[in-house]
């Protein structure tokens, strides 16, 4: 069974680096809002979360893989993959917190990539603004004003909860079962501390924004008052 996980697992591979990837390249310096404080590094920050997602996913399809081949090497391998005992790599497979974890991490990629095409060359991971830009009020933006933000952090919290799932690499090959009775609150830990942080950036899209469109912005606001999920912020 556990080989029916490999697919999944790719997924997840595939929706963190799309959500962590820029869409577009790198706008020039005079379209740029001058960056200040974190936001200096704040492009690198995605490759963090990519990486890390990243080298789990190959791990566990690594040792899923060599689990199921006789030879020496892929023994050899399993042994190396498993920090308790290499029968724990027979554990790994899916459950129905895994299949939660990566339909959240689908359903959170796929609004991502909708700001992503929505917003066109407008989207970038730099604050800009575009030569020619406008200010788009429809699609995911309709329904709050920092989408793809929101898009990220479900992405974030599905892949989460996938390799804190049980069967996953971390619990069973890392012996680490005492994540798994807190992955909700490290879920809710990771959402909180990664909207926090976005609080300053969106701060700075809102007067940026606010800046260029004036009343059009005001307008967008009074209609969309909700920054990442309707009802609740």
């Amino acid at each position: 069974m556990s080989l029916l996980k490999v697919p999944f697992l790719v997924s997840v591979m595939g929706c963190m680096h799309a959500t962590m990837t820029p869409p577009t390249h790198t706008p020039p310096k005079s379209e740029q809002l001058t960056p200040t404080g974190l936001e200096l590094v704040a492009p690198w920050f995605p490759y963090i979360p990519k990486a890390v997602f990243l080298g789990l996913s190959i791990c566990e399809i690594t040792t899923i893989v060599a689990s199921k081949l006789p030879s020496a090497a892929a023994i050899r391998i399993t042994d190396l993959l498993t920090l308790s005992t290499p029968t724990t790599a027979l554990n790994l497979g899916i459950t129905p917190i895994f299949l939660c974890g990566w339909a959240l991490n689908l359903a959170g990629t796929l609004f991502r990539v909708a700001c992503y095409r929505r917003l066109g060359r407008q989207f970038t991971f730099e604050l800009s603004i575009r030569e020619n830009h406008k200010l788009v009020t429809s699609g995911p933006y309709a329904l709050v004003r920092h989408p793809s933000y929101t898009g990220a952090i479900l992405s974030g919290m599905g892949a989460i909860l996938a390799h804190l799932s049980r069967g996953s690499w971390v619990m069973e090959c890392l012996n680490l079962h005492g994540l798994g009775v807190r992955r909700r609150w490290i879920c809710v830990g990771a959402a909180s501390i990664a909207a926090l942080a976005l609080v300053p950036r969106m701060n700075k899209e809102d007067r940026m924004l606010k800046k260029h469109f004036g009343e059009d912005w005001e307008n967008w606001k009074s209609a969309v008052p909700y920054r990442l999920f309707p009802g609740v912020y």
